[in-house]
């Protein structure tokens, strides 16, 4: 990698992660002049690298996606229910690494679902070509091998990858905002509370 590509993905990087940090207190509605503050830049050199502070969500999302698939894809799965159990494991470590990620999901995931089902995905498109990771890309994860004899034979592949999908995240996405009121109210850390329904759940694959 060239020098200079790699010093301009160093300064893209920190932007996204002080823009997450932004969003995750500020919420979305959020400037350009807002977010050069809190990168410690200015406005001129953040338009450098993002033209809005849209093009800077959209990144955000994207860089969650390509940590999930980078994740999912250092091992090999042993088999269908192995799958699930690396998908679960990889939400844990993305929560473990950087709740904000999920806080921002709880915040951006509602346009980010809209545009990525509408017909024409004009701007989903932009940031997700081809070979980038998405949500459809996890599912069609959980979908692999499904009939190999390694859960339950009455599921359905689609409906049950989906379901896992979107479980995690929710549940996921609910803790942040509020982890202390929870291990206050349950004495019980929060992380605690989604590793015991994946838990559930890959038992309730079993056959």
């Amino acid at each position: 990698m060239k020098k200079y590509t790699k010093h301009k993905q160093e300064i893209e990087e920190q932007i996204l992660e002080n823009s997450l940090q932004l969003f995750c207190k500020k919420g979305l509605n959020v400037s350009m002049s807002m977010i050069a503050s809190q990168c410690h830049t200015t406005r001129a050199t953040l338009y450098k690298y993002f033209s809005d502070s849209d093009t800077i969500m959209w990144a955000i999302i994207k860089k969650f996606f390509e940590k999930l698939g980078n994740l999912l894809y250092q091992e090999k799965p042993q088999n269908a229910w192995n799958r699930y159990f690396i998908y679960f494991e990889s939400m844990i470590s993305l929560y473990k690494s950087n709740p904000n990620w999920f806080l921002f999901l709880s915040l951006f995931f509602p346009e980010y679902q809209k545009e990525s089902s509408t017909i024409l995905k004009e701007r989903y498109k932009m940031f997700f070509t081809d070979g980038a990771f998405g949500t459809t890309d996890t599912v069609n994860f959980l979908e692999q091998d499904f009939y190999d004899g390694s859960i339950r034979m009455d599921y359905q592949a689609h409906s049950t990858a989906v379901s896992a999908a979107y479980m995690a995240c929710f549940t996921l996405i609910g803790i942040p905002a509020i982890d202390q009121e929870l291990t206050i109210k349950y004495n019980m850390p929060p992380i605690e509370f989604a590793q015991n329904a994946f838990s559930i759940f890959l038992e309730g694959l079993k056959p």
